[in-house]
């Protein structure tokens, strides 16, 4: 059964590629950055006493501050059907995950500080005072994308593209900065006992619209706005829950020889 399968599946590997030279074709690569914005919620295993928002609520001085952003970076091959209708691409992704906890206070004042309890048993109840939640999550995977070309000429394309992204973790950091120094040598079991941790793999299904300028098969120019996209995979921040996100991606576009 597996030689068979091998088999049909060299027979059509091989036929696509006859096609392709038939059809002289030639694949262009992508170099990309992207960032996108997310407004997120605090991950109920932080126990903060004080009231918690997104950084879209600067305005309320006491409260609780929750950050999360995505930043990325690729290369992918892309290949076109269709006279240019229809665009295939894959690659390779970097994806950085950043997420904070912190008062509004925080940025101007540093000793602004929030309550984190890190004990709960019968009536033995223990706070920590916090500056500062950070964690940063790496993440190397692989997108997949189909883009349709409604608009296209000799120097630009515009496009509406939508894909799925899958990563697997590489590495990730938890750190707690707290007020009093003493507290440092029990950060790992703190974390521990709130058992929050960061999803082993990130997926997210994306959507946007784009524009490349540039004369075909010389060096182009690229930029997308995101559409509603959303996250797949839970948890890949252990700080910030999140479902929706937006944002945006700006790329090279260099042909092959």
């Amino acid at each position: 059964m597996k030689i068979k399968s091998t088999i049909l599946f060299s027979a059509i590997f091989l036929s696509v590629l006859n096609c392709f030279s038939e059809n002289n074709w030639k694949p262009v690569f992508q170099l990309e950055f992207g960032g996108n914005n997310i407004v997120p919620t605090l991950n109920e295993r932080w126990s903060i006493r004080q009231d918690v928002g997104s950084t879209n609520y600067f305005e309320e001085a006491n409260k609780v501050l929750s950050y999360m952003h995505v930043t990325y970076f690729g290369l992918k091959p892309e290949m076109s059907f269709f006279d240019n209708k229809v665009a295939l691409s894959s690659g390779l992704r970097y994806y950085n995950i950043h997420s904070e906890l912190y008062t509004s206070k925080y940025i101007d004042n540093q000793s602004a500080f929030f309550y984190l309890r890190y004990v709960s048993s019968g009536t033995n109840t223990e706070y920590a005072k916090v500056y500062k939640i950070d964690e940063m999550s790496h993440y190397l995977g692989i997108p997949l994308d189909i883009k349709i070309i409604p608009l296209s000429s000799s120097k630009i394309d515009l496009y509406i593209r939508t894909g799925f992204d899958f990563g697997y973790k590489i590495a990730s950091k938890t750190n707690i900065d707290f007020v009093n120094s003493s507290m440092e040598s029990y950060e790992k079991e703190i974390l521990s006992n709130l058992g929050v941790k960061t999803n082993n793999f990130y997926s997210s299904w994306n959507n946007a619209i784009g524009i490349i300028y540039g004369q075909r098969n010389k060096l182009r120019y690229g930029f997308e706005i995101f559409l509603p996209s959303f996250f797949i995979s839970k948890t890949n921040s252990s700080i910030s829950d999140t479902n929706m996100y937006s944002g945006f991606k700006l790329l090279l576009e260099l042909p092959s020889k």
